[in-house]
């Protein structure tokens, strides 16, 4: 049986997207609900996790592809 990875939550860490120092917590980059765990995560604070779940469509598989793309353009994306 595979084991999980654990997921991490990073303190004091500096968030890619905001460049704020906060906690930080694990993004899966293709979402769990349709491919399950995989070692492609994102560390980013709470807010920006919840911002970009927003972005991701929830009920629609994308491609992996387009969804590296839209996790780079999101996080180019300026304030």
């Amino acid at each position: 049986m595979k084991k999980k990875p654990k997921i991490k939550v990073v303190k004091h860490g500096i968030c890619p997207k905001c460049l704020e120092c906060r906690n930080l917590t694990s993004h899966h980059i293709y979402p769990k609900r349709f491919f399950g765990h995989s070692q492609n995560i994102l560390l980013i604070c709470r807010d920006c996790h919840d911002e970009i779940e927003e972005i991701i469509p929830k009920h629609n598989i994308l491609k992996k592809s387009e969804y590296k793309k839209l996790h780079k353009q999101w996080l180019m994306e300026q304030f």
